[in-house]
């Protein structure tokens, strides 16, 4: 079905995603202020994330 709603369509040379740019720059800015001393959960907070995300974040930018 969705092969002949978009039969018209190119394939994209990449995939689209609008949200990769954003959340890594999220991750980005909770490393930093991880690093400069802001707590997890106050960071959880900040970002309206669990606390066990902040973890995950924390733990895949150090890989």
């Amino acid at each position: 079905m969705l092969q002949w709603v978009y039969r018209d369509q190119p394939l994209p040379q990449e995939p689209i995603n609008n949200s990769t740019p954003q959340e890594s720059s999220r991750n980005q800015l909770v490393e930093n202020l991880y690093q400069s001393g802001v707590s997890v959960p106050a960071l959880a907070k900040q970002f309206g994330i669990s606390k066990a995300r902040v973890y995950q974040i924390l733990k895949d930018r150090r890989k």
